[in-house]
């Protein structure tokens, strides 16, 4: 049996550590990839919806988050790290940025919603 630092199998990269972390830069990359047919339709010029940007995202980022999830319980806080700042990146292009945040707005401390804030 030959010894090597990492393996491939069924698209999850194996590495001798257990760590998962060229999973998770692989993963990155191709939501990134993935990302720049989000951010073309998303443009404002296109005119697509929510909805269709929403069913989208499920199609082209969260497929590739979810085949082989459970290896992530596994995987080291680095390669989380990558993952979640791919999957914020996705989807702040489909649902758009989070309002501000004004700290004496009641509402906001329970849900993002109301995006305004009617104490002031």
């Amino acid at each position: 049996i030959e010894i090597v630092k990492q393996y491939k199998y069924l698209g999850v990269i194996i590495d001798n550590h257990l760590n998962f972390n060229k999973h998770a830069l692989q993963t990155k990359q191709k939501i990134y990839s993935r990302l720049n047919i989000i951010k073309t339709i998303s443009n404002v010029k296109v005119g697509i919806n929510t909805k269709n940007l929403i069913n989208l995202y499920k199609a082209l980022i969260q497929s590739i988050l979810l085949y082989a999830a459970p290896i992530y319980l596994l995987a080291s806080k680095t390669a989380i790290k990558h993952i979640e700042i791919a999957q914020r990146t996705a989807l702040k292009y489909v649902l758009g940025p989070p309002p501000p945040y004004c700290p004496l707005c009641p509402y906001q401390q329970i849900s993002r919603h109301p995006p305004y804030c009617p104490s002031h």
